[in-house]
């Protein structure tokens, strides 16, 4: 996994980024209309801004699932704690009054 713009990206969306890229620097257009060309330049450019613009914007959300992750398992592992305290608590006043020593 590679980071881009603090977003961790996977191998496989690096390459499909460089194939994106290497076709859109590599693509050819036609030369019986110069006049279109800037246009179509303009326009692969900004799908390509678009989509990067995307894809970072995924990683962040990623990013900030991974710490709602996080921040939930620790939660859950913090109550399991404290109810195995509150049972045994539980049990051990249970065991006092049956003895009659409470």
């Amino acid at each position: 996994m590679l980071e881009a713009n603090g977003a961790t990206l996977d191998p496989n969306e690096n390459a499909l980024i460089a194939s994106f890229t290497e076709t859109i620097s590599d693509q050819e257009f036609n030369n019986d209309t110069p006049k279109d060309l800037p246009e179509h330049k303009a326009t692969t450019k900004g799908a390509l801004t678009t989509a990067m613009a995307q894809m970072n914007e995924r990683g962040e959300k990623l990013g900030e699932l991974r710490e709602k992750t996080a921040d939930l398992q620790s939660d859950a592992q913090s109550y399991q704690k404290i109810s195995k305290q509150l049972k045994l608590k539980m049990k051990q006043q249970e065991e006092r009054k049956m003895f009659g020593l409470f």
